[in-house]
């Protein structure tokens, strides 16, 4: 029987789980799971889900390494890892030339400089949910805007209308506010767009990022996000297949990486 390891990302909003083949360094698969009010009890069941979908026991996942928001009240790992640190690793195994990443999730944005890997300097938006995929719901429910609409949308305004606090509670009001004026309400999330888009720009302003720059998290599946990150950046930017699994890809290298030297 085939052993395992195991990589949990226990993120704000999310859950990610990926199991590696430990001799392959292939991932043999992965599941996402909103994280609910109970990460602790939304973790062990996605555990389950993926196992006996796999016709894993769990007896076979022979390490597991958690990272992510929660991940200390996750009691079932052998290991708990900054997701920085889980980032720049599973990055790397995607895009070994990396030199930056940009992180954005539900709650926390982060930029990573990481050379071969490793995290050589980094900063982060984790006091406010502006700039972050809190933000972005927020913003989606109040204009109504489908998610897989969103691109086709604001693809083509040319003048995004301003918002002008960063605040969320603020903005909020302050988009109610634009709608109630009946203004384009493609105009008003080309407007959210770009203001994530400045913020995570002055947050990249704190460090030297240099290309290739890798786009992750949650946030890096909107192709919207993305195109306007790009002209605030004035940089290319390459988001993996994945994007929002790439944390619990290192989380499961790293796991890897102890299971040899305790094998040692």
């Amino acid at each position: 029987m085939d052993k395992y390891v195991m990589g949990i990302d226990i993120g704000s909003r999310t859950i990610k789980i990926v199991i590696m083949n430990p001799n392959t360094m292939q991932i043999k698969d992965f599941y996402v799971t909103d994280t609910t009010a109970t990460p602790k009890t939304q973790a062990e069941k996605a555990i389950k889900k993926i196992l006996l979908k796999n016709n894993i026991d769990p007896k076979d996942i022979t390490y597991t390494v958690a990272t992510g928001y929660s991940r200390e009240q996750f009691p079932h790992s052998n290991k708990t890892v900054t997701e920085i640190t889980c980032q720049a690793c599973g990055i790397n195994y995607f895009y070994p030339n990396a030199k930056t990443i940009i992180d954005i999730g539900g709650q926390d944005s982060k930029i990573i400089k990481v050379e071969n890997g490793i995290v050589c300097d980094f900063t982060m938006n984790d006091r406010c949910a502006a700039g972050t995929g809190r933000f972005l719901e927020i913003a989606e429910k109040i204009i109504e805007i489908e998610r897989d609409k969103i691109w086709e949308t604001v693809k083509d305004i040319k003048n995004p209308l301003p918002i002008s606090s960063m605040c969320v509670v603020f903005a909020e009001s302050e988009i109610i506010s634009l709608i109630a004026n009946g203004k384009n309400r493609g105009e008003i999330f080309a407007g959210v767009l770009l203001a994530i888009a400045k913020r995570t720009t002055a947050l990249a302003g704190r460090i030297n990022i240099e290309e290739p720059l890798i786009f992750t998290g949650g946030v890096a599946n909107s192709k919207a996000m993305t195109a306007s990150l790009e002209k605030s950046l004035e940089m290319k930017i390459t988001t993996p297949a994945n994007p929002t699994i790439t944390a619990a890809v290192g989380a499961s290298i790293i796991a890897v990486k102890n299971l040899n030297r305790a094998c040692r």
